[in-house]
């Protein structure tokens, strides 16, 4: 008898964590976002495109769902980071902003549990939002800037698009353009699938803050490295590290302000993708990351929002021009 797995994600302990379950799909597949950002397509494809503008992440040809990401600059301004995903769903609509509330029915959801014709939604406390569906399709938006979608439902195989590929098992045709032209540049791809050709097209993002800033690129890859050492080692068989290593680098050296958090961030990036392959990393109970469990390396401040320690609410963010907030996560009318 042939074994088939729905695929649901939770989060719990600052982590995304997997459980297999007997139920009506196949073997799960998974799309990633991660950073600035970092992409994964359901069919294993790695790029990396720092566009700024709303792109469509992933959508079905069949109209059934489709998920819209919103790009802005962030950190130096140079690379672009996850603002919201506008996720529309048997025509639906829910926007998530940075993993912290979700609007549906022109009402803003910062906690709890609700649903949204045939989807469910649950903003947790962890700074995290899940959504699930009765078809197959989950989507996770954890923290400041790592998104999750994932597929159980085979019906979808060879019918997506978008910057997460179209799930046909052959990563060499993921950059399948929307004008259905192949192209080998992550650039060209990714711009055909903006939604306004108000936005400039994206150019190439140049070297890495890493090489005019010695003393922070020296922290990055003091710290980075770590990611091949326990805990994370229990995960290494399924998820190679190194490109892991290259994302988090890259990342926090484009944090100038406050490089520690988004050192976090990338942790919490490579638990959660282990976390979703069924491998549950307790990172932060170890003596050597308990830092950060404080809140301000937690990244609690969106869009280069600076965070003060703040003895009775935790934490206070000082917001850039152009964005509001408790987490600087509103952008100004």
């Amino acid at each position: 008898m042939k074994q088939k797995m729905l695929f649901s994600l939770y989060a719990a302990v600052g982590l995304i964590t997997a459980v297999f379950m007997q139920g009506s799909y196949g073997a799960k597949v998974v799309c990633s976002a991660t950073g600035d950002p970092h992409y994964k397509t359901f069919d294993g494809k790695t790029y990396d495109f720092q566009g700024k503008c709303k792109y469509v992440l992933t959508k079905d040809v069949g109209n059934q769902f489709l998920i819209i990401q919103d790009n802005i600059g962030c950190g130096n301004q140079v690379p672009s980071c996850t603002y919201s995903l506008t996720v529309v769903i048997n025509g639906v609509h829910l926007v998530i902003t940075q993993g912290i509330k979700v609007t549906y029915n022109k009402a803003d959801r910062y906690s709890g549990t609700f649903q949204a014709n045939g989807a469910t939604v649950t903003v947790h406390k962890d700074r995290s939002v899940q959504v699930t569906t009765t078809f197959g399709l989950e989507i996770v938006y954890h923290r400041n800037y790592n998104v999750y979608v994932a597929l159980t439902n085979t019906n979808f195989f060879g019918r997506l698009r978008g910057l997460c590929g179209n799930y046909n098992n052959d990563r060499n045709d993921d950059f399948t353009t929307s004008q259905n032209q192949l192209t080998n540049n992550a650039n060209v791809f990714g711009d055909s699938w903006k939604l306004s050709n108000t936005c400039p097209d994206t150019v190439p993002s140049g070297p890495s803050a890493c090489e005019h800033n010695v003393e922070l690129k020296n922290f990055a890859e003091a710290h980075c490295k770590k990611l091949l050492n326990d805990p994370f080692t229990k995960c290494h068989h399924l998820l190679n590290p190194a490109k892991a290593i290259q994302n988090c680098n890259f990342d926090v050296c484009q944090c100038f302000q406050q490089p520690e958090g988004c050192l976090c961030e990338e942790y919490a990036a490579y638990a959660d993708e282990c976390g979703m392959l069924g491998v549950n990393i307790p990172w932060k109970s170890k003596k050597e990351f308990t830092a950060c469990n404080e809140p301000c390396l937690s990244a609690p401040c969106y869009n280069g929002g600076v965070c003060f320690v703040d003895i009775n609410i935790g934490y206070i963010c000082r917001c850039p021009f152009g964005f509001y907030g408790r987490n600087c996560e509103l952008k100004t009318p």
